[in-house]
């Protein structure tokens, strides 16, 4: 039995395709993905039509939070007119209810097996500060929880922490006083592994108690999965790899703050 942990696939349907063939999946074996599944490549709905077909488990990204949040102001609003997101993303518009439905239930993060913890952008010092430890999100971690859960919802979007503070750093505001949280991160809540990170080399980047796994895809990097065997130490796996087709997105859009 294998725990096979997937990084950003961002609409990369014939990609994560033949990332599948490559790592070819028993049964038994578990699947399990960083977030970011849509977005920024040519096929988001397929890719959410496969991994849902599957039974696979995703771990909630920015880019799903944002699609529901707009799915949500449309169909209040009774029209996608207006909403920007949709000029650049028009497959929301043929978003099913039954998969809305699925994609409300991703968790904000997972643990696979002991020891290991999952999360789509990372964890921060100052959370530290203010709580213990993550201990059970609720499963209606999106909405509302007061102070705890708003704190907790930037574990989707955060990169860089500030070194004295603790505290989250805003996307572009990086500098000789912030690192990477994953360089912060002591493995307090397990090893963990995490995405939204585009590496531009295509390769993972790995810290002392982590690992990243958005190897920029979409930029034409690589779709990357991280294998364990069962009972293998969380540092012991191995990476398995498929080059993107061409570049769906430039560079740049690794750093929208979206």
């Amino acid at each position: 039995m294998r725990t096979i942990i997937i990084g950003d696939v961002h609409g990369m349907h014939d990609e994560l395709q033949a990332l599948i063939f490559k790592l070819n999946p028993t049964p038994e074996d578990r699947v399990f993905f960083l977030g970011d599944l849509v977005d920024k490549g040519p096929d988001s709905l397929k890719v959410l039509r496969y991994v849902r077909y599957n039974g696979w488990t995703v771990v909630c990204g920015n880019h799903e939070e944002s699609t529901l949040s707009l799915y949500a102001k449309a169909q209040k609003a009774g029209t996608f007119d207006g909403l920007r997101k949709v000029e650049r993303e028009p497959w929301i518009k043929e978003l099913s209810t039954p998969i809305v439905e699925w994609m409300r239930t991703f968790p904000l993060i997972v643990r696979p097996v002991p020891g290991i913890v999952l999360v789509h952008g990372g964890m921060f010092p100052a959370y530290f500060d203010a709580h213990n430890n993550i201990g059970e999100v609720p499963a209606a971690w999106h909405k509302g929880g007061g102070k705890r859960m708003n704190r907790m919802r930037r574990f989707l979007r955060i990169r860089h922490v500030h070194r004295e503070t603790g505290a989250m750093v805003t996307l572009g505001e990086e500098g000789e006083t912030t690192q990477p949280w994953g360089d912060w991160y002591d493995g307090r809540e397990g090893f963990a592994l995490y995405g939204h990170a585009p590496q531009r080399d295509g390769q993972p980047v790995a810290h002392e108690h982590a690992i990243g796994l958005d190897t920029g895809a979409v930029f034409g990097g690589n779709l990357t999965a991280y294998v364990l065997e069962d009972g293998q130490h969380p540092k012991a796996g191995h990476f398995v790899q498929v080059k993107a087709g061409r570049a769906y997105a430039e560079w740049l859009g690794a750093f929208e703050a979206e």
